[in-house]
């Protein structure tokens, strides 16, 4: 599944190439500052998919912030890289068995994934008036997990508390995805955006489990260009 997830970043970043290869100025043109940036900040909604343990897990909320950049191929399209610190992760309840001195009781469990995250964006945008513009988004999303914690609580007290990316039992810290999503550009300096990733490669090699666990997250964003 990492090889898969791998030629499908390399085909899109060898896209991306090609593409701003054709985007230069003919020879004698007067030159054009193509590159934007910005700083960009918001709210994650995020999910981890067949999460191995019998726990079905339900959307945990989280923050991005970061920075981004736009950068001109041609008229309409545009290259978006984006450097990230993006929470994700999960929440879910279990059943914990009833044991000769106790009942049972449940459990919930909550998944801190924080992430730097480089998504990588190709972007048409669609000019709706002097002041609007509609950008379409897709691309690849590189992330390396470099912090977080996994923790179980009931009965209002900690039951368990570990690093999320321990080596043994923990998550992969190499997350590779594909996401997709639309903007609103308002005065060419403001940006209002909704975007989803899906997760293609497994968290689960250090957990040991059968199931193939992956990220997915639903990000709401606003963006300054400068």
């Amino acid at each position: 599944m990492k090889i898969k997830s791998l030629l499908i970043l390399l085909f899109s970043l060898n896209v991306i190439v090609l593409s701003a290869q054709n985007g230069y100025p003919a020879y004698g043109a007067p030159k054009v500052n193509r590159w934007t940036f910005g700083i960009k900040s918001g709210v994650n909604v995020s999910d981890i998919s067949n999460y191995p343990l019998n726990i079905t897990t339900r959307s945990k909320t989280g923050f991005h912030f970061g920075f981004t950049g736009d950068y001109i191929l041609s008229d309409n399209i545009y290259f978006q890289p984006s450097l990230l610190l993006c929470g994700k992760g999960a929440k879910g309840n279990y059943i914990v068995p009833k044991e000769d001195y106790r009942p049972a009781f449940t459990a919930e469990k909550t998944i801190n994934l924080y992430y730097l995250e480089i998504p990588l964006m190709l972007a048409y945008k669609i000019p709706v008036t002097d002041i609007l513009k509609i950008g379409l988004q897709f691309g690849p999303t590189i992330s390396i997990g470099i912090f977080g914690k996994t923790k179980d609580e009931a009965l209002g007290q900690e039951m368990f508390s570990s690093d999320s990316f321990q080596k043994k039992y923990g998550f992969e810290r190499a997350d590779f995805g594909i996401g997709g999503g639309v903007t609103a550009e308002l005065f060419k300096h403001y940006r209002l955006g909704v975007s989803y990733t899906k997760g293609l490669s497994s968290l689960q090699d250090q957990i040991g489990s059968k199931e193939d666990p992956k990220n997915t997250n639903i990000a709401f964003s606003l963006s300054y260009m400068f």
